[in-house]
């Protein structure tokens, strides 16, 4: 007699949860669109040269060299970065 009873519920529940009403499933709204504010002149100018920096130029392309790229931070020179790194290798050395 439990056998039948959970066999029953075990194929009714499916049909059950599958009626369920229209309005229980609801669509979410998107996402309202994104306002950039306006870029001023300075700004634009100076992702163009950022950019123009970045971009290989056509003969280089054709070079097959590697392309040089534009530092993020010019302050960081060879000198800058070897010295950093010798003063963690210092305070990390045990005295």
């Amino acid at each position: 007699m439990i056998r039948y009873r959970i066999a029953a519920l075990s194929l009714a529940l499916p049909l059950l949860l599958s009626a369920a009403p229209a309005h229980a499933q609801r669509v979410l709204p998107l996402d309202p669109p994104v306002v950039l504010p306006p870029v001023s002149a300075p700004e634009r100018r100076d992702a163009e040269r950022t950019l123009e920096r970045m971009t290989p130029r056509p003969e280089e392309k054709h070079q097959g060299e590697s392309i040089p790229v534009g530092r993020d931070n010019p302050g960081l020179g060879y000198e800058v970065t070897t010295g950093i790194q010798q003063r963690a290798i210092q305070q990390a050395l045990p005295r």
